[in-house]
């Protein structure tokens, strides 16, 4: 598989990996960047609604609710992954908070290491 690209001589490029978890369906072809050779690596995307912390639950549970219909309508999925977003889940507001409190952690931690700082 190749993309068009600027800057390389060929005006093309060569996919050498995923940085998914999983193999992606629609490039099955194309090893994750684990699978390529970097144990652990993974990058993923996702794409959330927040909402004040003060929130009451019953709220929180019918927005979680509409949003999960509105994910599981004729096309939608599908629409998504016409654009690039593969793999789309609903989770529920505890899964979808214990998600994005590892991913701060995990964040956090490459940050330390790297010691990376703002400049």
């Amino acid at each position: 598989m190749s993309f068009p690209s600027a800057g390389n001589g060929s005006g093309r490029m060569r996919a050498l990996a995923v940085a998914s978890v999983k193999r992606v369906a629609e490039l099955s072809g194309l090893p994750t960047v684990a699978e390529a050779g970097v144990p652990g690596f993974q990058m993923t995307t996702w794409h959330g609604v927040f909402a004040p912390a003060t929130t009451p639950a019953a709220i929180v549970n019918r927005l979680h609710g509409e949003i999960n219909k509105a994910m599981q309508a004729p096309g939608t999925r599908e629409r998504l992954i016409d654009n690039g977003f593969d793999g789309t889940v609903t989770r529920t507001p505890e899964e979808f908070a214990a998600m994005v409190r590892a991913d701060i952690a995990r964040y956090a931690k490459l940050v330390k290491e790297a010691a990376l700082q703002i400049d």
